[in-house]
């Protein structure tokens, strides 16, 4: 039995070579990259005008700005099914509160909602055992609150274990695709 090939067949196969030829990657370049590049510059300008490399808190901005696009974008035209997408929405839409959070609350405030307001003498050298105890508690208990809510974030990113789809609670950054 002799095999033969069609020339359409070597044709065929010599367009699909042509795809990665210079000028097909430049068109693709031009075509797609650059105005996505500017898109995404356009964005994140905010962030971007505003970022500084000596402080954490200008990485988790940018990370919450592309959390936002990632909601928007799963809860308006995600293909995934509801129950898992809306799981996936509300994680996310939790895991931006406390970005928020993170950056808008005085822990010191809070604590001091909770204890009464610190004893400031202006100098703490010359505070009271009785200031100074209490001064330390609210910071302690200003420190137990923003370690709680950071946990929780990286609790919703890293996810949680489930043997059964019905434990799933839509945690774990790997999953926020679609």
């Amino acid at each position: 039995m002799k095999v033969e090939f069609a020339d359409s067949f070597w044709e065929s196969l010599e367009k699909l070579n042509r795809r990665d030829r210079w000028y097909n990657r430049l068109w693709r370049t031009v075509r797609y990259n650059v105005p996505n590049f500017l898109k995404n510059v356009w964005y994140f300008r905010a962030e971007l005008y505003n970022f500084e490399p000596w402080d954490y808190t200008f990485n988790l901005n940018l990370f919450q700005k592309s959390l936002e696009s990632t909601a928007d974008y799963l809860e308006n035209y995600g293909i995934e099914e509801n129950e898992s997408r809306m799981k996936k929405v509300a994680k996310i839409r939790r895991a931006i509160e406390l970005l928020k959070r993170n950056k808008e609350v005085s822990w010191i405030e809070q604590a001091e909602l909770e204890l009464g307001e610190m004893k400031n003498n202006g100098d703490p050298r010359e505070d009271t055992p009785e200031e100074f105890a209490h001064n330390r508690k609210i910071i302690k208990r200003s420190q137990e609150l923003q370690e709680k809510e950071w946990k929780e974030l990286w609790r919703i990113i890293k996810g949680t274990r489930y043997k059964i789809y019905e434990e799933w609670d839509g945690s774990d950054i790997r999953g926020w695709w679609d």
